[in-house]
């Protein structure tokens, strides 16, 4: 009799133990899911943020070789632009003896709120040398981008 006795009370305390088990796998489970939830919204977040930079990139480039000093202008960082005016920018970018003439965005790599752009550009020199009237040419242009106000800002090089 004491088998049957000691059957009859581990039996509801297995059960209530497999039951334990259970409710805490889920709480477990419930928890990496959370976790992961969270790290995703983060990545995606950072994400879609970044998936801006190559339309402004190429935006900005866009609005240069078209001679529309305003709109490029206006990609440049709040900071840049409040030690430097429109008027300032045009004169700097009109007087430089390169004159770009294509520019197509290729990639970006970002660090939290810094971008490091890459975009290929064509060009040209006027008289570069004497006896040589024009040299024309294309290289690949590093461009830093930072992320400020909820936007992506380009950061002149001083």
């Amino acid at each position: 009799m004491k088998n049957h006795a000691s059957d009859e009370i581990a039996r509801p305390l297995a059960a209530a133990r497999a039951s334990a088990v259970r409710r805490a796998q889920r709480r477990v489970f419930a928890a990496l899911l959370c976790v992961s939830a969270l790290a995703a919204c983060a990545t995606t977040g950072q994400d879609t943020r970044d998936q801006l930079i190559p339309q402004r990139a190429q935006a900005r480039w866009d609005a240069l070789l078209s001679a529309d000093y305003a709109a490029a202008y206006a990609y440049a960082s709040p900071g840049y632009r409040s030690s430097n005016s429109l008027a300032d920018f045009e004169i700097e970018v009109r007087s430089r003896r390169v004159q770009y003439t294509a520019a197509e965005y290729r990639e970006h790599r970002c660090e939290e709120a810094v971008c490091t752009v890459k975009v290929s550009v064509d060009y040209r020199v006027v008289r570069p040398v004497a006896g040589v009237p024009e040299w024309k040419s294309s290289s690949v242009v590093e461009e830093r981008w930072v992320y400020s106000a909820g936007e992506w800002w380009f950061l002149p090089q001083k």
